[in-house]
């Protein structure tokens, strides 16, 4: 599976892409919303793995940019936000998160 990581927090970001990856996905770690809306291979991922709050242009932008562009992506909120990112009614994995909690979410 095709999985791009949206996080702006370097250590958040290497340790999804290190699950992940451990699990057999192939993964691409984007540095926040600015780098995921410029981001020209969505029409090949499978799943995003979004962070919620990220400073400039915040994961829920970058969820209504793929509902619209992208929809075959399915997405995933990684955020401490839990109250947030259930209102966007998407699958939510809680900060800080168990491997088997990301896998789950991104089968």
């Amino acid at each position: 599976m095709r999985v791009v990581v949206v996080e702006d927090n370097p250590d958040v970001a290497e340790l999804a892409r290190r699950q992940l990856d451990l699990a057999g996905h192939a993964v691409v770690v984007l540095p926040g919303g600015t780098a995921a809306l410029a981001y020209d291979a969505w029409h090949r991922a499978d799943v995003a793995v979004i962070d919620l709050r990220m400073p400039t242009i915040d994961g829920s932008h970058v969820l209504a940019y793929l509902a619209v562009h992208e929809p075959h992506v399915r997405c995933v909120v990684l955020s401490a936000d839990v109250i947030a990112a259930h209102d966007l009614h998407v699958r939510c994995v809680a900060k800080p998160w168990t491997v088997e909690e990301l896998l789950e979410a991104t089968e």
